[in-house]
């Protein structure tokens, strides 16, 4: 909030995910977005995306910040 980054989250309808380890998933979402949140400059937008596909979640976070050099 300090830094008046914007987040936006698009997430499709779930489907019944069986086998999926929540303690992990916690983590890892933590993890992203705690990192996006803290290169974003101020006044920034953080973008998250949540699809599901052939048996795959797949999660898609992208900033405005610096970037990871090759």
């Amino acid at each position: 909030a300090a830094k008046e980054v914007g987040l936006h989250f698009h997430c499709q309808e779930p489907p019944q995910v069986a086998a999926l380890n929540r303690d992990y998933t916690a983590r890892l979402m933590w993890n992203l977005l705690s990192n996006a949140l803290k290169y974003s400059p101020p006044g920034g937008t953080v973008s998250v995306s949540v699809r599901f596909a052939a048996e795959q979640l797949l999660v898609t976070v992208a900033d405005e910040g610096p970037g990871i050099p090759p």
